[in-house]
């Protein structure tokens, strides 16, 4: 099996943080040297606890490239369902104060999830029919789940699907129910950008932090791509570069 680009890199003293998100830029740059100046630049990010000290070194960053935030589009890569935009739980909101309106990125070329659209497959097909018209992503950064997931792609989902409704893991809901309060209070379900959808990106970053991600990313790097590990079938895409943390790393 072909293996993929693993960067491994210290997280203790903010060289992952730095390193990330020096790689981030250098791959958006690229991106905007190689395409026609009228062709956008299309990305999506993760929410949650891993990327967010990366996110504050691109803000510290976002005046100098100025110019690339207020030309990137953006696409949400997930949501809850049934959640409202304006919600300060939902990631529209995480991702808009963590990382987009930080970097002045241009709101008027943000695309997110209707997630109160009460036909789930109408909206998955509103999301696609989007990506038809504006994709495919030139980048997407993505996080590795506890139980493999990528985005809210969980265990089991389907491997050729561009844009997903899908219910949550029990291990995604017992992970979420800190920020709800309690697992009760978790969605049952929500929205994602299909794997196939990230398959087909020009170049994928994988962010893996911390030793309790050891296990999953050994058995994804090192065991055959299965869809019970969702996050192991990008092993196949020729341009993925995993940066991984020394705690993350530590069982390879």
């Amino acid at each position: 099996m072909t293996q993929p680009n693993l960067i491994v890199q210290q997280s203790a003293d903010g060289t992952y943080d730095r390193f990330a998100a020096n790689l981030i830029m250098q791959t958006l740059l690229k991106r905007y040297a190689d395409k026609d100046s009228n062709t956008p630049v299309l990305a999506t990010f993760p929410t949650g606890k891993t990327p967010q000290a990366i996110y504050q070194e691109l803000a510290m960053q976002s005046q100098k490239y100025a110019d690339i935030w207020d030309n990137l589009h953006f696409i949400q890569l997930d949501e809850f369902a049934c959640i409202r935009h304006d919600n300060p739980k939902s990631y529209a909101q995480e991702i808009a104060k963590s990382l987009l309106d930080l970097c002045n990125q241009n709101k008027e070329l943000r695309f997110y999830f209707n997630t109160m659209n009460t036909d789930p497959n109408a909206e998955c097909k509103r999301i696609e029919q989007w990506l038809s018209d504006n994709g495919p992503l030139d980048l997407a950064v993505v996080g590795l789940g506890l139980n493999g997931h990528i985005g809210f792609n969980e265990p089991g989902s389907h491997p050729t699907a561009f844009t997903q409704h899908v219910a949550f893991d029990h291990i995604t809901r017992q992970n979420l129910a800190e920020l709800f309060g309690t697992i009760d209070d978790v969605p049952t379900h929500g929205f994602t950008l299909g794997l196939q959808t990230i398959l087909d990106t020009n170049q994928i970053i994988l962010l893996v932090k911390g030793g309790h991600k050891a296990d999953m990313l050994k058995a994804c790097l090192e065991q055959e791509p299965h869809i019970d590990r969702p996050a192991s079938l990008l092993t196949k895409h020729p341009n993925l570069t995993i940066i991984a943390d020394n705690d993350a790393a530590s069982r390879l």
